[in-house]
């Protein structure tokens, strides 16, 4: 079974290797050293990288071999690093990539935790309520609530949170319609707006380490638009790479994408003019890492709001309606 290495553990074992290799420690010993420091998987993952090497082969050789353990980006910046003699600074740099790409998910998952919270918890209220209400029995209430079991009503809660998270599987996965979905996505206002920044941000970092690594512009912008994991970016990433090979100038290139905002363009006009590109990209990689958190802040409080006027709502349609019922009741004792 194949262990897909985490963003920490590439980060740590990137991190590990580049600084016994800018040491001096030769890259097999330092493979040994990090067997021994590790544990469990890694700690075998580590033997078989060194017995790679000791066989002969190239430390890129011996990671493709590893397959989908170690992310395709990592494998081609390493085939980099080796050809021009600097493989200490790329692994430096690929292990401040999945330090920073695992502090933005660790961003992103905690703009989204408080409202998904909240959700479950009005599932779980509403369950509550369900249940106590059918224990009473209160005659004269409406059939959705006197109808509604707990069971039901957890059930509904639970079919309208995974209902999207299973059909987006389906398609992208099962289906092969990732890349139809993400046109979609992209098409769609406000959703857009916060994939647009997150791929941007992502473009950005890669194209600022693969070009700082002297990789060619070419692969540097496929590679980048890879590393998005955007379909979008990816087919307007071959677009790119045709116009440079016709002499289209890069500015230019970018443009008729027409995929990046003007404020982006502006950055890359700047960096090709003055022949600072890589750290115009590496401002632009923070910048819109920065954008896409405040996004999702927006969409989390947004979603906040929501849930929290639902909540509202359902639970003084029910307070109304049992005292309604009450009030029904008493009147018509009365009356009797």
């Amino acid at each position: 079974m194949e262990i897909r290495l985490s963003l920490k553990r590439l980060s740590h074992f990137c991190e590990q290797l580049a600084t016994m290799l800018r040491a001096g420690i030769p890259l097999r010993q330092a493979l040994t050293t990090a067997q021994r420091q590790s544990r469990g998987g890694i700690r075998d993952l580590c033997q078989r990288l060194g017995d790679s090497i000791e066989d002969g082969s190239t430390f890129a050789e011996a990671l493709e071999r590893e397959g989908r353990r170690f992310p395709i980006l990592m494998r081609r910046m390493v085939l980099v690093g080796e050809q021009v003699g600097r493989l200490d600074q790329v692994l430096e740099r690929m292990a401040e990539y999945y330090a920073f790409l695992r502090q933005v998910r660790l961003q992103l998952i905690s703009r989204i935790a408080w409202p998904l919270f909240e959700y479950w918890f009005a599932v779980l209220l509403f369950t509550g309520v369900a249940w106590l209400l059918g224990s009473l029995k209160i005659p004269g209430l409406p059939s959705f609530i006197a109808g509604a079991s707990a069971w039901k009503v957890f059930m509904v809660g639970a079919a309208i949170f995974f209902t999207p998270i299973a059909l987006y599987y389906l398609l992208t996965r099962l289906l092969g319609g990732r890349a139809v979905v993400h046109e979609i996505m992209m098409a769609t206002p406000g959703v857009r707006t916060i994939m647009r920044d997150i791929a941007l941000g992502r473009f950005a970092w890669c194209m600022e380490m693969s070009t700082d690594a002297g990789v060619s512009i070419y692969d540097a912008i496929r590679w980048s638009a890879e590393a998005t994991g955007n379909h979008v970016f990816i087919r307007h990433a071959k677009r790119i790479v045709e116009d440079l090979r016709r002499g289209v100038p890069l500015p230019d290139a970018f443009s008729r994408s027409r995929l990046f905002p003007p404020d982006f363009m502006e950055f890359i006009e700047t960096g090709s003019t003055s022949g600072s590109l890589s750290e115009m990209f590496g401002h632009l990689a923070r910048i819109y890492f920065d954008r896409s958190a405040a996004g999702l802040k927006i969409v989390a409080f947004a979603l906040f709001v929501v849930i929290m006027l639902g909540v509202m709502f359902v639970l003084a349609y029910i307070v109304v309606s049992f005292w309604l019922a009450h009030f029904r009741e008493i009147g018509a004792t009365l009356g009797g």
